[in-house]
């Protein structure tokens, strides 16, 4: 009798964005259909639609039973299916292909989507931990209120997207800079504080390399909330270079909270986002640690190790 045919095969459903960043994907099936030839991956393909691609692939994922998902696209993308492999055994990885891959970068991904699907088929993989946002979001890698989401919900009105509309977006952002009040709720105790952005930092850098947070690690079953307080555009010039280098928490206007579990009253309604994607503002925010909630796929041997 035969032996059935893939029966020793690694199922592997790529998670398609066909609209993320300013990427060319019209090829992107064929380039991972050859990518994976020699291999033992046998490949399947769903493309989001919106609307209601977590329900759809959800299901894909039940009836399909893939032993791995990869997100193909950016923060959006990869938050989808995070969503959806959360409270299974099926492993995620990633091909950053979006306007912002920030996780992808915090991860050590290569850029370059042959090099990703290499790491995708060839890497190993770690537990990482996930936020959990007032009970019913969840977010893998970075989210915040104010400053950046500002510039992010003007990007996402822009037709063209990439790397030059989001600095014409920050720029406009920067020039129309303020500050506004928020009460953070710690295991110290409440402040009452005007700040330009609060961030919960489950990583540390964002897709540009800027480190948000030299403090983050994905697996430490801990998060960070880095709240910025400059107030004026000299300040907030001045976090440039600490920002790419790594030293944004010794400056004297930024205030660092490590934890489980952080509160944040929001009671201007300011703009939030979750992992590169606008939320509904509301006028309380709640993030604590879900620990060890995803295998993630990572380069061997060089997921990045932050300082203490």
């Amino acid at each position: 009798m035969p032996k059935p045919h893939n029966r020793n095969r690694h199922k592997i459903l790529f998670v398609i964005n066909p609209v993320s960043g300013s990427i060319e994907k019209s090829g992107l099936r064929e380039q991972i259909i050859m990518g994976v030839q020699g291999s033992d991956v046998d490949p399947a393909f769903f493309e989001t639609q919106g609307g209601h691609d977590l329900a759809a692939l959800k299901k894909v994922i039940l009836t399909g039973k893939p032993a791995t998902v990869v997100a193909a696209g950016g923060d959006g993308t990869a938050n989808l299916a995070a969503r959806a492999v959360l409270g299974t055994d099926v492993r995620l990885g990633f091909l950053p292909m979006g306007s912002a891959n920030g996780i992808a970068t915090e991860l050590g991904i290569p850029s370059e989507p042959e090099d990703a699907l290499e790491v995708v088929i060839r890497g190993h993989t770690i537990g990482m931990d996930i936020l959990r946002i007032n009970q019913k979001q969840y977010s893998i890698h970075l989210s915040d209120i104010g400053f950046n989401a500002h510039i992010i919900k003007r990007f996402e009105q822009q037709h063209r997207r990439g790397i030059l509309t989001y600095a014409r977006m920050f720029i406009a952002e920067l020039l129309r800079m303020k500050t506004h009040h928020y009460i953070v709720h710690t295991q110290e105790g409440k402040n009452r504080i005007k700040a330009v952005m609060i961030v919960f930092a489950n990583a540390g850098r964002y897709g540009t390399g800027a480190v948000i947070n030299p403090r983050g690690r994905v697996d430490d079953g801990k998060f960070e909330m880095i709240v910025l307080k400059a107030y004026n555009l000299w300040q907030l010039a001045r976090m440039v270079i600490p920002f790419m280098t790594g030293n944004i928490d010794r400056l004297r206007y930024v205030d660092y909270f490590t934890g489980t579990r952080f509160e944040v009253e929001n009671p201007e309604y300011q703009d939030v986002h979750i992992d590169g994607e606008i939320v509904k503002p509301v006028p309380c925010i709640t993030a604590e640690i879900v620990e060890n909630a995803l295998t993630v796929i990572v380069p061997a041997g060089k997921y990045p190790r932050h300082k203490d």
